[in-house]
């Protein structure tokens, strides 16, 4: 049994990829966005993902849960949340810490959102430039 029904899976992943779009079409002419919506959204999938986490007695299960069905920032992000969470929870970190712990795994990414899907998807060996592009998706 995976450690979170299909169900939550697709929506949570469905959920940051919206978000995770709206927030680069409605970025600032200064580089910035709004986090407050994302937030919110991102919070009530973490909420979601300790719920389901706390019912499963079998965590270490994650180790096996490896579903790809979607794109691959978006999926990512559910699944380092996914295992950030079991191994906050193993850790008995409390439940504010983990929520902030899991806000930071689904946006670990986020800016990769910025970078071209032709560097992103390059097939090969990245340019000097390429390279540096990617490397400021955490900026």
């Amino acid at each position: 049994m995976p450690p979170v029904s299909g169900n939550l899976r697709r929506e949570a992943i469905n959920r940051i990829e919206t978000t995770f779009l709206g927030m680069k079409n409605e970025m600032n002419l200064d580089g910035s966005f709004t986090m407050e919506q994302a937030n919110v959204k991102f919070t009530q999938i973490v909420r979601n993902i300790m719920d389901e986490l706390n019912r499963n007695n079998e965590l270490l299960t994650l180790l096996a849960d490896v579903y790809t069905y979607d794109d691959y920032i978006f999926t990512h992000s559910f699944n380092v949340t996914l295992y950030t969470l079991a191994i906050g929870m193993e850790l008995n970190i409390n439940n504010k810490n983990l929520e902030i712990l899991g806000l930071g795994a689904i946006l670990h990414d986020v800016g990769k959102m910025f970078i071209p899907l032709g560097i992103l998807h390059k097939p090969g060996k990245l340019t000097e430039k390429e390279f540096e592009q990617i490397q400021k998706h955490a900026d």
